[in-house]
């Protein structure tokens, strides 16, 4: 499975400390689970360009697998 965390810009300090929570959760995830990190106050993201990236990940994912 793969989870993605991502810790929307606060939209006020532009704090470009990362959030640990999120690497918190990435070292207590099951092996066997890949989960991608996305800080919105190091790549600000909508709705939207949440969306295209997972659907991008989604397509990259499955053309890397083998075909049969």
């Amino acid at each position: 499975m793969r989870i993605l965390l991502y810790n929307p810009d606060n939209g006020v300090t532009r704090n470009f400390m990362p959030h640990l929570w999120m690497f918190l959760l990435q070292a207590l995830t099951p092996p066997g689970h890949e989960v991608l990190l996305i800080d919105g106050n190091a790549q600000p993201m909508d709705e939207a360009a949440v969306a295209t990236f997972v659907r991008e990940q989604n397509r990259a994912q499955r053309d890397l697998r083998p075909s049969g």
